[in-house]
This record gives C-alpha cells, structure tokens and sequence, in this order.
C-alpha cells in the first residue's frame, strides 16, 4: 500500500518545478499541504491529516537539498558557449530516398567554409538545421521529400560541455530547467558527446544568453 510520504513525494515528481521550490525552501508547507491533501485522501481513500502530509513534505525537502541534480551547476566556461544565428528548420517525413538526400546536402557544402548543418534522423521524421547560405541548397535537394514544418528567424546555443558531462546525470536537465523557469521557448535540441545544441527564436536569445551567464559557472572560479 502506498504510504503518504511516497505519495507526496509522487506528487512533487510530477509537478513542474515543485521539486526546485522545495530545494530552495521557498513553500509553506502547511500551505501546500492543504492543496495536496484532497488527492491523497481520494487516492488512500482514508482521511489524511495536513500536518502529516507537512511532515511528509519537510523530509523530502531535506533531502531535495542533498540532491547532486537538482543543485547541480554546470561547470562551463562562457568562452565555450557559441551563438549561430540566421539559421532555418526543416523536418520531413521519412522515406526511402531521405538519407540519400542528406549525403547530397552534406556533399555540397563542403565547398563552403564554415557550413553549419545538424541533420536528426528519427524513426518517422527528420529535422534539418542548415545555416541561411545553405537553405537554397537544403530545399532543391530535399524538394521531392514530404515536408512537415518550417521555421526561419532561429539561432543555435552551441554549449561546450566537458567530457565528464556524458556520465554525469542531471547536466542537460539543469540547463533546460533554468531556460523553462523563465519561459523560453526551445525549438529544437541537438547534441553531440561534447555539444549541447539549443535551437530558440532569435527574439528569446538575448534573455536565453543573460540567464546562461548567470547559471553557468567559470572554470576559473
């Protein structure tokens, strides 16, 4: 049978953001308390008295505040935070001639000098982000494909992470928390074993690069 602190605890899990309220000691529990209590009687089906579910909330978030994820920081030099703008997305639906198509685009731009393309293949769709020299180029080629969506006016956050980071849980969790509090909108994610790529509109990467120079931390402090 489930126990109320395994049900307060199944409560905070799945409502955004709680779990960082409570690691940062900013919730009344008393107040909360009376806000959950409704659900935990109906799902114990027993009468639940607040103060235990106060109790219940005060423990985990005790332990919240011991958690390496969700205090964790990420230990990144800005220096290692690269910003590509002007750039388009294109998602097809998959087929056939699809991964034909993305060795033709990649076989043309190796004649530029500095391409930037992230190709995505999933197992229904996949997404292209091509820098705006290369879009002329990305729909000739992929024009007999079935095209899904389009977005133009977008940068790419290219964040630089250690090599540690692939084994440390939590990295990647961190940064999109800090961007989701704020209510900025990702586009798209791309990554590589080093390369934390975000795709955001270009009016969000003004706040999206204030709130990034204030979570990530030096490697030299």
């Amino acid at each position: 049978m489930v126990s109320v602190a395994q049900l307060v605890e199944r409560t905070v899990r799945r409502t955004p953001f709680l779990d960082k309220a409570l690691t940062d000691g900013i919730i009344n529990y008393s107040a909360l308390a009376r806000i959950i209590r409704p659900q935990a009687e109906k799902e114990l089906q027993k009468e639940v008295r607040e103060n235990t579910i106060a109790v219940a909330l005060r423990r985990l978030s005790a332990r919240l505040q011991k958690s390496p994820i969700l205090g964790r920081r990420v230990v990144v030099s800005l220096k290692m935070v690269t910003v590509v703008s002007g750039l388009w997305e294109f998602t097809y639906a998959n087929s056939t001639t699809i991964i034909k198509c993305g060795e033709d685009l990649l076989g043309e731009l190796t004649n530029f000098e500095k391409p930037f393309c992230t190709l995505s293949c999933g197992s229904f769709e996949t997404t292209l982000l091509v820098s705006a020299e290369a879009k002329t180029i990305a729909t000739r080629i992929f024009s007999g494909e079935t095209l899904v969506s389009e977005f133009g006016n977008l940068v790419a956050l290219a964040i630089l992470l250690p090599k540690e980071a692939v084994k440390t849980p939590g990295v990647y969790y961190s940064i999109l928390k800090t961007l989701a509090w704020e209510e900025i909108n990702i586009i798209e994610v791309f990554s590589t074993f080093t390369e934390f790529i975000l795709v955001l509109r270009e009016n969000d990467l003004e706040r999206a690069i204030s709130l990034l120079r204030e979570y990530l931390v030096s490697e030299n402090v």
